[in-house]
């Protein structure tokens, strides 16, 4: 099993961008700076089928923290989320999951000495 992304930074740039593809969707997760230890989640979705009833879940290990509905946007935002170890999976309504990140939010100044 990878080891998930670390996202670490500050205002105003992107953390991190990561994309995955699958024959119903292509994913590209951006995760924002908010404060020194929140940021945002943005999960964007392109072709998936129908887009309107793809679910994104935010959970922790098996656990789920949050879950939207992407209805007629094809962005999904988890705002000021904490630090921490996530998982971002996304579900097309009645049908198995179809993409899955592994996510590690940190703080700047959590890596220095």
């Amino acid at each position: 099993q990878p080891a998930p992304a670390l996202a670490r930074g500050a205002e105003p740039a992107p953390l991190l961008e990561l994309s995955g593809r699958s024959d119903d969707v292509e994913v590209l997760l951006r995760v924002q700076a908010g404060t020194a230890r929140r940021s945002d989640v943005r999960v964007q979705l392109q072709r998936a089928v129908p887009i309107e009833r793809t679910r994104v879940n935010l959970m922790r290990q098996d656990h789920l923290i949050e879950s939207r509905l992407a209805g007629t946007q094809d962005e999904v935002v988890f705002a000021d989320v904490p630090c921490g170890e996530y998982i971002i999976a996304v579900l097309p309504q009645d049908r198995d999951e179809v993409a899955r990140v592994a996510l590690q939010l940190q703080a700047e100044d959590e890596t220095r000495p």
